[in-house]
């Protein structure tokens, strides 16, 4: 994985051959929050033609010229899964996804999730408390957001990483499209009921792969 943020010198010390050596020889590269276009560039350039690959740009303040960047290098180099949340997308597309009280449109939304598709396969788009959308191939599903009871909510630290990682896992074990975002909810609901992000993946399934109830303590 792959990952920076603008007040991070990720340029400074990430050479093409660092970045060769690590994401040339992997069959699964995730890519999030660089904010730095030639550093983003340069990543993108040693994704190897096949390897699958996961892109999340991060939340910001977008200026054109970094969009019309962005648009370009997806444009050169298609990223399996583009991950975005209701802001993202909005701009990516240049259309507004919010009704007139300002929340986020749903139907809208599949709109805009399925429009994005033509910067990468699968679009995976992330609407806070109005849940989550998996767009491909003329499809778009819908998940609500976990209803996990106020009280057991303990941290949201690590929640929009953990979208983003499952839904690149399950596709990575070629998981029927409709199946995965569920299981992305379930995964949800077990971090944000823990302090901190964790790394156990798949905390929330039993040994036999069924799915456990959330943690009440």
């Amino acid at each position: 994985m792959v990952r920076g943020r603008t007040r991070d010198p990720m340029g400074d010390y990430l050479t093409d051959e660092m970045i060769s050596d690590t994401v040339g020889n992997a069959n699964a590269v995730v890519v999030a929050s660089l904010k730095d276009m030639s550093l983003t560039r340069r990543v993108f350039r040693h994704i190897p033609d096949g390897a699958f690959s996961s892109f999340n740009p991060g939340s910001s303040d977008y200026k054109k010229q970094y969009l019309g960047e962005l648009r370009d290098i997806m444009s050169e180099h298609p990223p399996t899964v583009l991950a975005v949340n209701d802001q993202e997308v909005s701009q990516l597309v240049g259309e507004n996804i919010r009704d007139e009280k300002g929340e986020v449109d749903v139907d809208q939304a599949r709109r805009l999730a399925g429009k994005a598709t033509r910067y990468a396969p699968y679009v995976l788009c992330t609407l806070g408390a109005s849940g989550m959308l998996l767009a491909y191939n003329g499809d778009v599903e819908y998940h609500p957001a976990p209803d996990v009871p106020p009280h057991l909510v303990k941290d949201t630290l690590g929640a929009g990483d953990r979208t983003h990682v499952i839904v690149a896992d399950l596709l990575k074990r070629q998981t029927p499209e409709e199946d995965i975002l569920p299981q992305v909810a379930q995964g949800v609901a077990s971090v944000i009921q823990v302090r901190g992000a964790h790394a156990d993946l798949y905390s929330s399934f039993n040994s036999n792969g069924q799915h456990s109830e959330w943690i009440t303590s």
